[in-house]
């Protein structure tokens, strides 16, 4: 079984490989480690290797991904640093 250009679910990729859905997404994570396209969308149901502008806007997706968690742990680091105290109720009433 291999992925291609059109979108397989989860569950079909998962019952043809007879993987659990754990194992097929930790699959997938090392396939885009090494520098695989694939692909998904909130808006296509399921997994397929990208062609170059889809894989050029994977690219930009994990390189906004990054950044927002390299600005979370610089943040979480700043406020450790300072003995700060977070207070849920100006969180989410500030």
């Amino acid at each position: 079984m291999t992925l291609t250009n059109r979108p397989q679910s989860r569950e079909i990729l998962c019952k043809r490989i007879g993987c659990s859905d754990r194992v097929l997404r930790r699959a997938v994570r090392e396939l885009r480690l090494s520098g695989v396209p694939v692909c998904s969308s909130s808006q296509t149901k399921g997994y397929w290797i990208g062609n170059d502008d889809e894989a050029k806007h994977l690219a930009r997706d994990y390189r906004s991904r990054g950044l927002k968690c390299l600005e979370a742990a610089r943040k979480i680091e700043a406020t450790r640093a300072k003995g700060g105290q977070i207070v849920w109720e100006d969180i989410l009433h500030g």
